[in-house]
């Protein structure tokens, strides 16, 4: 990994799982990205392929990328683990299961 590709794996850890929402996707432009990283928008681009070759991340394009709109960016589930449930999404008192929401981490970190 080179120093380009450790900026850009850092920037997408900040918005992803070393949030506030400790999420394990992200929509972020490359242009977003760039402006974050100081990178040009072509170093990102390719600093994302070798991030997705190399398994850190997985990255869905949305149906309308001509037009500015971001792309889903996660991290490889292989790369997350539980750390633990967060019992206030479920039920909230109203009788529905919302489904159980887990605080993410990074393997090994």
């Amino acid at each position: 990994m080179n120093p380009s590709d450790a900026a850009v794996f850092e920037f997408i850890l900040s918005q992803t799982v070393n949030s506030d929402g400790q999420k394990a996707a992200a929509e972020l432009s490359h242009n977003q990205i760039a402006a974050a990283t100081k990178l040009s928008r072509r170093t990102v681009i390719r600093s994302v392929e070798r991030l997705e070759k190399a398994g850190l991340i997985e990255t869905q394009k949305h149906e309308q990328w001509h037009r500015g709109n971001a792309n889903r960016i996660a991290l490889a589930s292989s790369l997350l683990v539980a750390l633990e449930n967060d019992p206030s999404a479920t039920s909230g008192g109203n009788g529905r299961d919302r489904g159980t929401r887990l605080r993410l981490a990074v393997a090994g970190r």
